[in-house]
């Protein structure tokens, strides 16, 4: 059969469908009966009538009797709502309030509860600044706030979590950087150093780690002008950045951090640019090294 021909029988099909649909709907059928007698679900009911032009009904309207197509005089109107105002069907907050209070007559929460009911608990300045003494205090007696062991627990524990839940929009662009290449990497990759984190990017065939840092968190000087500019977490960021550096590269890894800016802008081939410069950096230290020593000879 031609393919051409098999696509108008489908549209006319999908069209007689549509067509007995809204019947049903007109005659007052709501769309979960429709829906079940069509073998389909009530979104796609929905969303035939809605293109077709019609207009979905509201809960109120199958009450009022709209979806059956009858319609109140105004007289039945007015009886009906004057039997609402004396069996209480209308919103009354104070008789609402009083019919609550009656049911929960004699019912106790527990103990815990009750004291919580009656004293609210609100930290405030006094409270905050408490907690702060207390911590100083058990500073001075023990010489630390958390013990050694339990600084050590938690540094275990914190390893194991991902942290930030999410990547960043310039480390998923290095990624997918790296995935074009073809090499393999790990993210979030536990470094224990003394300053142990969880570096952005690791290469172990390179013994490589990348840093993708943003210019305001780890505050970029070609940015801000000056270290004065920055801020007190900037500083602090930057003097760790530059701990974090220095322990990995004692450890024999090769450190490459980028800018925000300059991931943004960049390109594949700028990326494998920077990569293998890096990477060939201690080679060509010891050519350099070995072209002085040859030359040092040639002249003595």
């Amino acid at each position: 059969m031609n393919w051409k021909k098999t696509r108008s029988i489908g549209k006319e099909l999908r069209k007689k469908k549509s067509q007995g649909i809204l019947n049903l709907y007109s005659k007052g059928e709501s769309c979960p009966t429709i829906a079940s007698a069509y073998g389909t679900t009530q979104a796609t009911i929905n969303r035939i009538i809605k293109e077709n032009g019609g207009k979905l009904r509201t809960i109120s309207d199958s009450v009022m009797g709209i979806a059956k197509g009858r319609k109140r005089s105004i007289e039945n109107n007015k009886r009906i709502v004057e039997s609402r105002k004396k069996n209480g069907w209308f919103k009354n907050p104070e008789r609402t309030k009083e019919k609550i209070s009656k049911s929960h007559k004699g019912k106790h929460y527990s103990p815990k509860t009750e004291w919580k009911k009656r004293h609210k608990m609100v930290r405030t300045k006094k409270h905050n600044r408490k907690i702060g003494l207390a911590n100083l205090r058990r500073k001075e007696k023990f010489g630390y706030i958390n013990s050694p062991e339990t600084r050590r627990k938690m540094r275990v524990a914190r390893a194991k979590v991902k942290y930030p839940k999410v990547d960043t929009s310039i480390e998923v662009k290095i990624q997918n950087f790296l995935k074009e290449l073809g090499i393999e990497f790990f993210t979030h990759q536990y470094m224990k150093i003394d300053l142990a984190y969880q570096c952005d990017i690791f290469i172990p065939s390179m013994n490589l780690i990348i840093e993708a840092d943003g210019d305001y968190w780890h505050g970029n000087l070609d940015k801000y002008g000056s270290w004065l500019n920055l801020n007190k977490q900037q500083r602090i960021q930057k003097i760790r950045d530059f701990e974090r550096t220095a322990q990995l590269e004692g450890k024999g890894y090769t450190v490459i951090r980028l800018w925000e800016h300059e991931i943004r802008s960049m390109r594949t081939k700028q990326f494998k640019k920077i990569l293998y410069q890096n990477l060939n950096k201690e080679e060509r230290v010891n050519n350099f090294m070995e072209l002085l020593k040859d030359l040092e000879v040639k002249i003595g």
